[in-house]
């Protein structure tokens, strides 16, 4: 009887923990391109966050390599496929990090170190968009933010 009670009890535990960890790792969360490129949402740029981005700031000052005249709203309507989707998710995610109300796995200097090493071809581009777009699909706890 006592080893069933202490079994009982082990298999509970490991339940809750198994439970917790599982819960822990997919507390992450995410909003997509979609979701920052809207016009209503462009108040989630600045409100809530670590790091101030707007929407006219270049690609390749918020990141540090990339395109020099495109800015990080034509980056996250860009159409097509390879670099214009890494573009895309590489922007979101960006946004993502520096949005304190947004529980995102990877740090600012993570993605930027990605993005560029994808963007100088030493990485590829659809691998790197990827690794974004899993994250940035995740659920978005941001409502809808009015630019002010």
């Amino acid at each position: 009887m006592r080893q069933k009670i202490l079994l009982g009890l082990v298999f509970l535990f490991a339940t809750v923990l198994v439970g917790s960890t599982t819960w822990a790792a997919s507390a992450c969360t995410g909003c997509t391109p979609g979701y920052w490129k809207q016009a209503q949402h462009f108040g989630s740029w600045t409100d809530g966050y670590v790091h101030e981005y707007s929407p006219g700031d270049t690609v390749s000052a918020a990141f540090g390599c990339g395109p020099e005249e495109m800015t990080l709203l034509e980056a996250l309507s860009a159409k097509g496929g390879q670099e214009n989707a890494l573009l895309r998710h590489a922007t979101a995610a960006l946004l993502n990090t520096a949005q304190e109300y947004v529980n995102y796995p990877i740090d600012t200097a993570g993605i930027q170190s990605i993005f560029c090493t994808a963007w100088d071809d030493t990485w590829d581009y659809e691998g790197a968009k990827n690794y974004f777009a899993e994250r940035n699909e995740r659920f978005c706890p941001l409502g809808r933010a009015e630019a002010e």
